[in-house]
């Protein structure tokens, strides 16, 4: 059984209007995200680094009516071109960390395009790899408005929980 949707993204998909064109869901998982963007209305690109993964979110998704909309990858997300997808409309990145990623997929946003990331919580070890307090904010305000930006300090000196909603320019 699939998890429930991270309840940050629900509430940025909320925000984008609904069946605008393509997202990708990065790296997705078994394909809670990409599920809920198919329930939007949207074309899916789901990509992730594990076929496991993949094979049971395209188990998932063979019996839906929108199974056409959806197409899946199997690639490491830090290496992918994501410049061979064409633009894409929306982004979605959960309990990822990869400052570079973030950056290559706005530079592949459509103008007026949507990142929603959020990083997993500071709990146990998982807290080495959270960004540095301010890190995807510099990071993203360049090309980026951001809608929704919250940080909050993790155990680590300098590192941080961040959840965002970015619309490119």
């Amino acid at each position: 059984m699939l998890a429930k949707a991270h309840p940050f993204v629900v509430c940025c998909m909320e925000r984008i209007p609904a069946g605008r064109g393509v997202l990708v869901d990065v790296p997705c998982g078994f394909g809670r995200h990409t599920l809920l963007a198919l329930d939007g209305g949207f074309s899916v690109i789901a990509i992730d680094i594990s076929a496991e993964r993949i094979a049971h979110l395209e188990g998932a998704v063979r019996a839906r009516r929108d199974a056409a909309q959806c197409r899946t990858i199997v690639g490491d997300v830090d290496a992918f071109d994501f410049g061979k997808l064409g633009p894409f409309d929306v982004a979605v990145v959960t309990d990822f960390v990869s400052t570079p990623l973030l950056l290559a997929l706005t530079e592949n946003l459509r103008p007026q395009g949507h990142l929603i990331h959020a990083t997993f919580g500071a709990r146990g070890g998982n807290a080495i790899d959270l960004p540095k307090r301010g890190e995807v904010a510099a990071a993203l305000e360049a090309s980026c408005d951001l809608l929704i930006y919250e940080e909050r300090p993790a155990q680590l000196q300098d590192s941080a929980v961040v959840r965002c909603l970015a619309r490119r320019y």
